[in-house]
């Protein structure tokens, strides 16, 4: 299904990141859902490299980009599309967050909204 939609995206003139983007939220749940972390990871990068008011982060999803090493790239991709003080204040809200979440045993999935 999801293929059928980047084919419709490529036929309708977008690349496979404007389709990402279109659908990162939902491609976020539906990869994290069925454990395709690196999809989902893949899709948050889209997300945070275009979208310039939120990330949708999801705690499992991080957490497993945390044990492969790659949380750079979504760091990244806030620094390019918000500025580096602002991803650097993103960045330590967010791990803050998962600190009290494995202090608490609490599974926190949360949105992150940023109005300019």
């Amino acid at each position: 299904m999801i293929s059928k939609i980047y084919k419709i995206g490529g036929m309708l003139g977008l690349s496979k990141d404007d389709v990402t983007y279109s659908i990162a939220c939902h491609l976020i749940e539906i990869y994290s859902f069925f454990g395709a972390y690196n999809l989902a990871y893949d899709a948050m990068v889209v997300m945070a490299r275009k979208n310039t008011t939120w990330v949708w982060i999801k705690e499992d999803v991080i957490r497993w980009a945390a044990t492969q090493n790659i949380t750079f790239k979504v760091y990244d991709a806030i620094v390019f599309s918000f500025g580096f003080l602002f991803a650097f204040c993103f960045i330590l809200f967010l791990f803050l967050l998962l600190a009290i979440s494995l202090c608490t045993n609490n599974n926190l999935t949360f949105c992150i909204h940023f109005l300019f």
